[in-house]
């Protein structure tokens, strides 16, 4: 009954948008409309969304926080004989990236499966990166910050080290951050917008310069009404993430952001397919990709939750980093002398030797 309730709603959206431009909705409308086309693309034997190569548990993660967004539980989500809720509570993700965005979605859907072996497998991953890299959770900058997003979306308290090594990461030149830990992509919105949520749901203050920076650089990311991360054309994942990260550090009401935030969400609007089979879809060389997260973006959802305020838990630590091994001094005399004494001795020893035998 919940299956077919939900497709008679997707249905009625659906026809809807094909007499009305994407621009003009609600925002409510455009994300019920979006979430009506991510229904058709689930796959009606498991429930999940998306297939390989695509990742198909973190786009099923991110519906998931859409979900919520728009308050549609995902055991109703349901387009065949097994639900989202289905695929998620089993699901064990296998990346520093996914178990963030899992995470996160099992923090706003207590019913869809357990936090526990979320957090031990990402304080693993945290405690084996400890000599390389101490404070890293993932591979990346950007899978480090869903990992940041996750753990306080529960509550759990992070390691000490965790927030000086995003700040260590962010670039001395233009205050941005790289999908890499290295660098060598350059700052890009994307990541940037993550790493800003990541940071204030750590407890990071918004007038805290790392995150006044990364604002600043932020903004040069913004052109021709929306959020770009390369070139200069607005993009939906840009203008998603972009959108979440002004509304997580509670800049909607303040100059420039709030004006960027009604670009950013017309700009989004634009790019919302209004008729056909993809109709709800946002245009992108990947609609799924791009549309996992706009019914979020449209309602103003942040990826910083409720549960961020508060820690719980035991935080991993890396171990001290040994010092190198020392040879104490004795009484405090140099060494110098000692060693041209045993010497002379020494050299005595052989003169003997020479003169006996002589």
């Amino acid at each position: 009954m919940r299956r077919i309730t939900l497709a008679a709603i997707g249905a009625v959206i659906v026809v809807a948008t094909q007499s009305i431009p994407a621009a003009a909705q609600p925002a409510p409308t455009r994300a019920q409309a979006a979430v009506a086309w991510l229904l058709t693309q689930q796959d009606k034997t498991t429930g999940q969304v998306g297939a390989a190569p695509e990742n198909p548990l973190a786009r099923s993660a991110e519906i998931a926080l859409s979900l919520a967004a728009t308050s549609q539980d995902p055991a109703t989500f349901k387009d065949g004989t097994a639900s989202l809720a289905d695929y998620l509570k089993p699901a064990v993700p296998t990346d520093v990236g996914t178990a963030g965005e899992l995470l996160l979605a099992r923090a706003a859907w207590p019913d869809i499966g357990p936090t526990a072996p979320l957090i031990a497998q990402l304080n693993a991953a945290y405690l084996q990166a400890c000599a390389a890299a101490p404070g890293q959770y993932g591979g990346s900058i950007f899978s480090d910050g869903l990992a940041i997003l996750g753990l306080r979306a529960v509550g759990q308290r992070l390691g000490a080290e965790a927030v000086p090594f995003l700040r260590a990461k962010q670039n001395p030149t233009d205050r941005g951050w790289s999908f890499d830990t290295a660098g060598k992509y350059g700052s890009d919105s994307n990541t940037t917008a993550i790493v800003l949520q990541a940071l204030l749901a750590a407890g990071v203050s918004p007038a805290d310069p790392a995150i006044q920076n990364g604002f600043a650089y932020l903004k040069t990311q913004f052109a021709n009404g929306g959020f770009f991360s390369f070139g200069s054309t607005p993009d939906p994942n840009s203008n998603e993430l972009g959108i979440q990260a002004i509304v997580a550090a509670g800049l909607r009401h303040t100059a420039p952001w709030s004006d960027m935030l009604t670009a950013a969400e017309a700009s989004l609007a634009s790019e919302q397919i209004a008729s056909g089979p993809d109709a709800g879809a946002l245009t992108a060389g990947d609609k799924l990709f791009a549309t996992t997260l706009a019914p979020a973006a449209f309602t103003e959802r942040p990826l910083t939750q409720p549960a961020s305020g508060s820690e719980a838990g035991t935080s991993p630590a890396c171990p001290p980093t040994p010092s190198a091994p020392h040879l104490a001094q004795t009484g405090g005399q140099p060494a110098l002398p000692l060693a041209l004494g045993i010497g002379l001795v020494v050299l005595g020893l052989l003169l003997r030797r020479t003169l006996r035998r002589g």
